[in-house]
């Protein structure tokens, strides 16, 4: 059915922009990749092989938008990052939304028609 390829077509679109958002917000989840073999032994040890500085200000980042601290190891503890994300997407399309509503809401107001015919 072309609905549903539509759809499939939207999921695909905001997976991409859910994805590019989160590494562009929490660059600090996906900076593990460039780690070197010492790095990778460090967290398996629970230890974050990043500096102190880093740490903190990634903590106060994290904290000041609500979403979990990093674990001992610099890794995510859960995906409140992620729901972060979904929810800045969510609340766009919604106010989106409402504003499409007022806008025709404003249009089909009959006092308003009248008075801009005077």
């Amino acid at each position: 059915m072309k609905t549903e390829k539509h759809i499939k077509k939207i999921d695909v679109f905001f997976r991409q922009l859910k994805k590019s958002m989160h590494l562009e917000l929490f660059e600090e989840e996906y900076i593990n990749q460039y780690d070197s073999s010492q790095d990778i032994s460090d967290r398996e040890k629970g230890i974050n092989p990043m500096n102190k500085e880093y740490i903190l200000k990634m903590d106060k980042k994290r904290k000041g938008i609500g979403v979990s601290k990093l674990g001992r190891n610099g890794l995510p503890i859960d995906n409140s990052s992620e729901l972060f994300i979904e929810k800045i997407i969510f609340d766009y399309i919604s106010q989106k939304k409402n504003n499409r509503n007022l806008e025709i809401k404003k249009k089909m107001n009959i006092s308003t028609f009248f008075k801009n015919q005077l």
